[in-house]
């Protein structure tokens, strides 16, 4: 059974690529939660492939 757990991006960021679920807020205050690919560039700072929403948080999954 797999368990996701929520970090704030403020706290804790992905370091590796791939398809992570994020909560993310829009200009009108809306959250949504969805999926998305996330890059990693040279320096190590991850980067959400999101348009128009800004991401506060994002899920690690857990294998337990």
């Amino acid at each position: 059974m797999e368990t996701l757990i929520e970090h704030s991006i403020e706290d804790k960021v992905p370091t590796k690529p791939g398809k992570y679920i994020v909560k993310t807020k829009t200009g009108m205050g809306n959250i949504h939660r969805l999926e998305c690919n996330v890059t990693i560039d040279l320096k190590g700072i991850p980067h959400f492939h999101i348009t128009n929403q800004k991401v506060i948080s994002w899920y690690e999954t857990q294998t337990n």
